[in-house]
């Protein structure tokens, strides 16, 4: 989904690092997410570039004429697009790199507001929505979808400029769909992506496979697995092909459908698919990469919703002291590996008051963390809400029922991916 800049400058590690990555299911994707990190230097060059520039030459300007800047500014040569220098955000890996996310979205934002769109072009509003998907696609990454979607709504215009079928305008829209299902508009996503479909084939002769990706995995959030099982068949069909083989894009399907697979209860598969992930993942990012810890999510939340409760607690376990650490407590992701993890706890012991007293307030407690920061009408907040009245009225029923199909049954990250 990351579009990858090649450049000739690029210093022999990262070249090294993507040939190492090719082998395995990462791609190129994560030789730049390891070799491009963003300095504090960096955002305050940024900073500085937004304060020191002036209004951007209107050359290139396709309709409106120039106006005046939102807030005064020093009048120089330079263009809006060249104060957009913005690099890269393709996983926000710690709280530091959050800071600095944060950091741009601000700086993005005021550079919006400041420079009417009238005065980029269509090449300059191209840079400004390649820029605000990255940056949207790290928030979405980051569990705060409600963020992106702001971010991308002040970016509109620019993509109203291009039309609906200038294909530099497909991946902040791929974004808004992705932010759309993360938030449970599962319906709104799927018309969205569809509509996209549509555009790509008919711009570009082919669907774009993260497309693709991300329609499927809104019939799996609504609880269609056969014909997410289907679709994610064919397009692995499709991107193995030995003349074009995407091996980075296979590896993050291959994450979504090792959940279809253990959604239909086909455990050991589905586990044997996981494990080939983390070993990689391991390997070319190290056991600490957040993407690493998604896959032991969805590899421990599989086996708690199937049962294995043994493997399930063993993999939750070493994975939470993980997560706090890298991560820390309040993340989106940490208090989900943490209600995984009780919820498996208290299936061993069903019966067990002082067990069922200790779930119920770990899961209250994760609620109320997650009504803060998400709000009540969050698929995250709703799912914990519901696991918590299961708990709380049948206990028996609730710790020995077959694992469901529903959505709420899907696990925040995407499957690993």
């Amino acid at each position: 989904m990351m579009n990858t800049r090649h450049d000739s400058t690029e210093p022999d590690r990262i070249t090294r690092m993507r040939a190492l990555i090719e082998r395995s299911s990462l791609g190129e994707e994560g030789a730049r997410r390891l070799a491009h990190r963003t300095s504090h230097e960096q955002v305050d060059r940024i900073g500085q570039r937004l304060q020191s520039a002036g209004p951007p030459d209107s050359s290139a300007a396709l309709r409106e004429p120039p106006s005046t800047p939102a807030s005064p500014a020093p009048r120089t040569a330079r263009r809006a697009v060249d104060v957009l220098e913005l690099p890269t955000v393709q996983r926000i890996l710690v709280p530091g790199d959050r800071e600095k996310t944060w950091a741009l979205v601000t700086r993005m934002q005021e550079f919006l507001s400041a420079y009417p769109v009238g005065r980029f072009g269509a090449s300059g509003s191209a840079m400004v929505l390649d820029a605000v998907a990255a940056i949207s696609e790290a928030l979405i990454e980051d569990r705060d979808a409600r963020s992106a979607l702001r971010l991308m709504q002040a970016a509109c215009p620019h993509l109203q400029l291009l039309g609906r079928h200038d294909q530099r305008g497909f991946r902040v829209r791929r974004a808004w769909a992705a932010a759309r299902s993360e938030l449970g508009h599962y319906r709104t996503a799927e018309q969205l992506l569809r509509r996209l479909g549509e555009d790509e084939q008919r711009v570009m002769n082919f669907a774009e496979p993260w497309t693709e990706i991300h329609l499927q995995w809104t019939f799996v959030r609504r609880g269609d697995l056969p014909q997410a099982a289907a679709g994610f068949r064919t397009l692995s069909t499709r991107l193995a092909q030995p003349h074009d083989i995407d091996i980075a894009t296979l590896g993050h399907l291959e994450c979504r459908w090792n959940w279809v697979r253990g959604q239909q209860g086909l455990v050991e598969e589905s586990a044997k698919g996981y494990s080939r992930v983390i070993e990689g993942r391991s390997a070319v990012l190290g056991p600490d990469d957040p993407e690493t810890l998604d896959a032991k999510q969805s590899l421990g939340a599989m086996f708690q919703l199937n049962g294995e409760l043994a493997h399930a607690i063993s993999i939750l376990e070493s994975l939470l002291e993980d997560r706090k650490r890298v991560l820390g407590e309040a993340h989106p992701d940490t208090l989900e590996t943490s209600k995984y993890l009780c919820l498996a706890r208290f299936r061993t012991e069903p019966r067990n008051d002082r067990a069922l007293a200790r779930t119920i307030e770990n899961l209250q407690d994760i609620l109320r963390a997650q009504t803060e920061s998400h709000g009540a009408g969050h698929p995250l907040t709703l799912d914990t809400a519901t696991r918590l009245r299961q708990v709380q009225t049948a206990p028996d029923e609730a710790s020995s029922a077959p694992p469901e199909t529903e959505q709420s049954q899907v696990p925040v990250s995407p499957a690993g991916a």
